[in-house]
């Protein structure tokens, strides 16, 4: 900004501040630093600007996936000093110190406009220090604070030093610190007033289910339809504070009724009087036919009233819903043309289905969000009773928060194949407990892959999912060990590895997780889950004050085999050993030579 830092000379001719004898915008030689100066600026401030928004605007779409990974590391810089909420303040900091050096430029005559601008930038700059609290330690935050407080009793005091014709600075800093005073009371009232008569808040999308049979596949569908909507998507244990509000909010704030449609929905009578209110209001409904649903015939919906007792019926029929009317509503809702979801697709496979559902609810979509792409090396496996629906959207949902929280790979692995591909990586595993996990064979070729390929060098983090999960008695590891789990390849010969290694895993203290509790609630979990993961805090305080190396050693995986090589080169060698004869052994004891065959 140096050629642009002109100053009024007495015979009313500018010139350049650091340079007396180069005229300002008059002479030919300033016109050209000019120019060249306009060109610097644009090849750096602005262009490390609009970079920076760029990669910051394309942070939250991408960091739970594995191209959003790629771009954390790459550009490390921006995000590593700054707590995972404030990702962000990287590009309020460096525009802060741009119009820090922008401002003596533009005020070059104005000194009393100079101190009066850059107090405006750093209080402004403090403000938002203290809201956001952006650093990640205390002493960072607190230093930087600390510097700003200084500066701004320092500039004031600056004024001092000023000629007579600038004295009048003080006057402006104080009618400008009033002004904005004044600016933030009417600010308070005009949001107090939009707050107290704004129009209803609309939701996108309501989604319609099942607690028990599709409480943790929304909570999925809601995280997934995030990362490509502004909509919101109504989820009662985020947004439902009355009952009595249910039928309201179907009526008159909701744009489609997402009815996901799992084995036990058209037995719930409140998801029957949310059916009836949208179709009775004319509320677009979609349905999505999830894996184990199938379409009642007529006789079955006109059984369906009974599995309701009458204090149920009453309690609908109090909003002007009778049983009739949802037989109605039933029928309609089998005739609308559906959506399948395949519930035990990849990750990528479901975030393609909520994305169409977001398209089919006529809403909003981001233009820069890129779809997920799977982990390439993890460094956190997770695994579960993946067989059981429920437990993988459990999975899904840690992967992609775990994710987001640590910025670290997280993948979920759902049999011994998927776990030994990803072994060269993984630094820890993560066991999801819910009902029926100690008895599905696949999770116990997954931890039995894991204990025995990566050993003590890959961790053992356990969370609670399920409050039915029912920790095993003492017999149970004395029974694995001596008969496994009785299938094929989990007999009695792996007995010994599986109860090991059940002991192991139940002997770590799990942490609880909510998949169908509050949003609030699932991230405070699942900051503490990511406390558990020591290793990669201590790698990330390294990686943060050492240049990255890459490492020289082999992989696990080569170590593996080639231990496993030189085991059974062992075992061919006593084989033959044991092959030689009595007498062959006898001789050698008697010659200083041994045999050839030895």
């Amino acid at each position: 900004f140096t050629p642009l830092q002109c100053i009024s000379n007495p015979n009313g001719v500018a010139s350049v501040a650091k340079e007396p004898g180069v005229v300002c915008w008059t002479s030919q030689e300033h016109g050209v630093i000019v120019v060249l100066s306009i060109f610097g600026i644009i090849m750096y401030p602005v262009c490390i600007l609009a970079l920076t928004a760029w990669t910051i605007l394309k942070y939250p779409s991408t960091i739970s996936s594995a191209a959003g990974l790629r771009l954390h590391a790459r550009c490390r810089f921006l995000f590593e000093h700054y707590r995972a909420e404030s990702y962000y303040f990287s590009l309020p900091y460096l525009l802060q110190k741009i119009l820090v050096a922008l401002v003596p430029a533009a005020f070059a005559n104005r000194p009393s406009l100079q101190i009066l601008g850059l107090s405006v930038i750093l209080l402004l700059s403090t403000i938002m220090q203290a809201t956001l609290v952006p650093w990640r330690t205390t002493a960072s935050n607190v230093s930087s604070l600390g510097i700003n407080f200084f500066l701004l009793l320092i500039l004031p005091a600056c004024s001092a030093t000023l000629q007579a014709a600038d004295n009048s600075v003080l006057v402006m800093l104080i009618f400008s610190f009033m002004l904005l005073v004044f600016a933030f009371g009417i600010i308070v009232l005009i949001y107090a007033i939009y707050r107290r008569f704004r129009p209803p808040q609309v939701y996108g999308a309501f989604l319609c289910h099942h607690k028990a049979g599709a409480g943790s596949l929304c909570r999925l569908i809601k995280i997934l339809a995030q990362r490509h909507s502004p909509a919101k998507v109504f989820v009662d244990s985020d947004d439902l504070s009355d009952l009595d509000n249910l039928f309201n909010i179907v009526r008159s704030s909701t744009k489609t009724l997402v009815v996901v449609l799992t084995s036990q929905l058209l037995h719930r009578i409140w998801c029957a009087g949310e059916i009836v209110t949208a179709i009775r209001n004319g509320v677009f409904i979609l349905p999505i036919v999830c894996n184990d649903y199938e379409h009642p015939d007529d006789q079955r919906i006109e059984a369906i009233p009974e599995l309701w007792t009458q204090p149920q019926k009453n309690s609908i029929m109090q909003y002007g819903i009778s049983v009739e009317m949802i037989k109605d509503a039933y029928r309609q809702l089998v005739q609308l043309p559906t959506m399948l979801y395949q519930r035990f697709g990849s990750l990528e496979q479901q975030e393609s289905v909520v994305l169409e559902v977001m398209r089919q609810c006529r809403v909003r979509t981001h233009a820069f969000t890129e779809k997920m792409a799977s982990c390439r090396s993890p460094e956190i496996l997770i695994t579960g009773n993946t067989e059981q629906a429920e437990a993988l959207s459990c999975a899904y949902i840690l992967q992609i928060l775990l994710q987001k929280e640590l910025r670290h790979g997280c993948l979920v692995v759902r049999n011994s194949h998927e776990a030994e591909n990803a072994l060269a990586s993984a630094v820890y595993l993560v066991v999801i407990f819910s009902r029926g996990l100690l008895q599905d064979p696949m999770f116990a070729e997954v931890l039995l892959a894991v204990r025995l390929g990566g050993g003590d060098d890959i961790a053992l983090v356990t969370v609670n999912a399920d409050t039915s999960f029912e920790f095993p008695a003492a017999d149970v590891y004395t029974q694995l060990a001596t008969e496994g789990l009785g299938t094929p390849g989990l007999g009695p010969e792996i007995g010994d590895h599986l109860s090991e290694s059940y002991k192991a895993m139940l002997w770590v203290l799990a942490l609880p997780l909510s998949p169908m509790g509050s949003e609030g609630l699932i991230e405070r979990q699942v900051a503490e889950i990511a406390g558990r993961f020591q290793k990669l805090h201590r790698r990330d305080d390294a990686s943060s004050n050492q240049p990255t190396r890459q490492p020289s050693s082999p992989s696990r995986v080569q170590a593996r085999r080639f231990i496993d090589a030189v085991a059974a080169a062992k075992e061919r060698v006593k084989s033959r050993v044991s092959r030689v004869s009595i007498d062959t052994v006898a001789a050698a004891q008697q010659k200083p030579e041994f045999p050839a065959s030895l």
